[in-house]
């Protein structure tokens, strides 16, 4: 029984660390892409490839991930950064989980009044870590009854 709970323990100890690892991952990225784009200084927007693209790129070969995929870790890297900080201290914890994540983040898109989303936020943060057995739709919804809460004119229709 007891050498059962220590692979347990170990097991949860693991999951923490991925979500924590993802997180940092998400905003390494999130980073990256800010950095490079002032740095290329929107010189490629009349190109067909732009800036953003070409960062992409350069992280899609550099993590060996296809350029869709590290286009949207880049993006939700930036969500976290601006938009979502206290929830990327949660999430940094090892609090939550990626797919969590990004239904949070599709869920508060539209809300636009950085006041309000600090409120979000805030919240967020302070009810997420009870959230992990719940399902990806589950938390959908519980972000959507939040926003209708703070900001009804940014929820989903």
């Amino acid at each position: 029984m007891f050498e059962s709970i220590r692979h347990l323990d170990s097991a949860r100890t693991a999951l923490r660390a991925e979500r924590a690892a993802t997180a940092r991952r998400l905003i390494d990225l999130g980073h990256y892409a800010r950095e490079r784009m002032v740095e290329l200084g929107n010189t490629h927007e009349d190109w067909v490839v732009d800036d953003w693209e070409m960062v992409a790129v350069e992280v899609a070969a550099e993590l060996g991930i296809g350029r869709k995929r590290a286009s949207t870790e880049m993006a939700h890297g930036q969500t976290l950064i601006e938009r979502l900080p206290r929830l990327a201290e949660v999430f940094l914890a090892g609090d939550l989980e990626y797919g969590h994540f990004t239904a949070i983040a599709a869920r508060t898109a539209l809300i636009t009044d950085p006041d309000l989303l600090a409120v979000v936020d805030e919240r967020l943060a302070a009810q997420v870590p009870g959230w992990a057995a719940r399902s990806r739709d589950k938390v959908a919804e519980l972000v959507d009854w939040l926003v209708l809460d703070v900001d009804p004119d940014a929820v989903w229709v």
